[in-house]
């Protein structure tokens, strides 16, 4: 018993059928890939922090030693908000507790030798020991909660999430973020907002 033969088609018509089926290929995988990237890097909708008013300068905060140049005007709460994206951590000596999100980061500080500046009329909860730096700004932190838990962060090791950076040193934690550079540096004998 034998086959029937297949008819013949031209090579080129297999080439183009080819060509056409790896490109469509690409296409589907190239759209799956931005697609998958745009999900990865999307900010998440709810905030760590609140919004807070720009900085005003602060003579209080300029005659202690080692702080700004200039202090925050007060958030009205700094209060941590569900975020998924949330990580806890802690300075090895454990003085500094820190959270950070794609919407910003805070530092709490249980013993220090600078001054706080005042703190505001607005403020209701806890202050004069937390800093934070959103996309707009680096100021203290009107608190009523701690951060979450997490552990320590070795000298030397940093953490990211989204656009901001935290570092652990031996002088301190260092939060920023990258895009506009603001900042705030804690640790027990100096603050800096930037």
């Amino acid at each position: 018993m034998t086959l029937p033969s297949l008819p013949d088609v031209p090579r080129e018509r297999r080439r183009t059928a080819t060509v056409v089926a790896v490109g469509a290929f690409a296409v589907l995988c190239l759209l799956a890939l931005v697609l998958g990237l745009k999900g990865l890097f999307a900010p998440a909708e709810s905030s760590i922090l609140t919004s807070v008013p720009p900085p005003q300068p602060s003579s209080s905060a300029s005659a202690a030693a080692g702080t700004s140049s200039t202090a925050a005007a007060p958030s009205p709460s700094a209060t941590a908000q569900a975020s998924d994206d949330r990580v806890g951590f802690s300075s090895p000596s454990g003085n500094i507790r820190c959270e950070i999100s794609s919407q910003g980061a805070r530092c709490d500080i249980a013993d220090h030798s600078w001054t706080a500046p005042a703190k505001p009329a607005s403020c209701t909860g806890a202050w004069g020991d937390a800093l934070q730096v959103t996309a707009q700004q680096a100021s203290f932190a009107c608190t009523s909660a701690a951060p979450v838990d997490g552990k320590a962060l070795g000298y030397g090791s940093s953490v990211s999430r989204g656009d901001f950076r935290c570092d652990s040193d031996k002088d301190g934690v260092t939060c920023v973020h990258r895009p506009s550079r603001h900042a705030f540096s804690v640790a027990r004998a100096a603050y800096h907002l930037r």
